[in-house]
């Protein structure tokens, strides 16, 4: 009795391996058929077992090869019928759209499976369960593909928007500085040479104060009469500049090598002292002034220096026409001070 058991395990065991060892790897049903004898083999009708073993097909869905069943209409044996050929239908539908690489529109919950499941209990509605579930999971792929590169532009949109944004706002502080040095400078002249000599007095032999260097600006306070100097003050600093070095505006600078840019920065200038200077004392001399009595001599009166003399708070000091600084006695005599009181 033994004997015969055993017989009989490797009968079967060597049909299985003739079975499968005529399989074609690459046949559109071979492996599909022989799986699905293994599933249909409970099945006790004949008709709709072969059927259902006859009906098993390969797809290559999402990088993977899948078995479907797919029986068609006329070969279906089954209670729950039309729940098969409605499920069948559907697959293939969604299929289609795989194939087109279009989403999916799968129901949350699928009661046409659970409803064959109900009538026919035989029916191997896992092919259907499987093919499903590659459609949810390509369909989720799909989903979070098209967030990525929607991501990814509105990313690329926002790079340009502040590229945009920021190239708006160097052009607005661009003509915000123009704007800013044009105030800043009217009324100013720029030296138009490697460097210009700030002169004590409008004359070559002038003491130097100083050096003012290419591209910085200087304020002009006049124009000295009968010379080719002109006055000006460059941080409180006054001197006498020849005209030839000044310019009245940047673009006039006589030079490829000038770093334009740089010199219509906020507060350019280059000032070099001279520090071996040495300013002249000022002579504040005070013209005298004549005043005849009534005996008919006359008085030289020698006043002190105007800056001993400065306790008369109520005294008005006078620029006159020539350029003299003078103030008036109580009789009316012109006395002449220092220039500095009538600044």
């Amino acid at each position: 009795m033994r004997l015969k058991h055993n017989l009989f395990i490797v009968l079967i065991l060597q049909l299985s391996l003739n079975t499968f060892g005529q399989i074609d790897p690459y046949s559109a049903i071979g492996l599909g058929t022989s799986i699905g004898k293994g599933i249909a083999g409970k099945i006790k009708d004949g008709k709709k077992k072969k059927n259902i073993e006859s009906s098993y097909l390969k797809v290559f869905i999402n990088g993977d090869t899948l078995t479907i069943l797919r029986v068609s209409e006329e070969k279906i044996i089954s209670p729950a019928k039309g729940y098969v050929v409605r499920i069948q239908n559907d697959l293939s539908n969604y299929h289609s759209l795989y194939q087109a690489n279009q989403h999916l529109d799968l129901p949350y919950y699928y009661d046409d499976i659970s409803s064959l499941k109900m009538f026919d209990k035989d029916w191997p509605c896992e092919y259907y369960e499987n093919e499903l579930k590659e459609y949810r999971k390509y369909e989720k792929n799909l989903t979070k593909k098209e967030q990525a590169f929607k991501d990814s532009l509105e990313s690329a949109k926002r790079i340009e928007q502040k590229r945009v944004t920021d190239s708006l706002a160097i052009v607005r502080k661009i003509y915000k500085d123009s704007v800013e040095y044009a105030e800043r400078v009217l009324g100013f002249h720029f030296i138009n040479k490697e460097y210009a000599l700030l002169k004590e007095k409008p004359s070559e032999k002038s003491k130097t104060i100083g050096r003012v260097y290419m591209g910085s600006y200087v304020r002009v306070l006049g124009y000295s009469e009968n010379t080719s100097y002109s006055k000006v003050s460059i941080q409180g600093v006054e001197g006498f500049i020849i005209n030839g070095d000044l310019v009245d505006n940047i673009d006039k600078i006589n030079t490829e090598n000038a770093d334009i840019p740089t010199y219509r920065s906020r507060q350019y200038y280059k000032y070099e002292p001279n520090y071996e200077y040495v300013p002249e004392p000022e002579m504040s001399n005070i013209f005298q002034s004549t005043n005849t009595n009534n005996t008919g001599t006359t008085k030289r009166t020698t006043n002190s220096t105007p800056r001993q003399r400065q306790s008369s708070s109520q005294r008005t000091y006078i620029l006159g026409p020539r350029g003299g600084c003078y103030y008036l006695t109580d009789h009316g005599t012109k006395v002449y001070v220092d220039h500095s009181y009538c600044r």
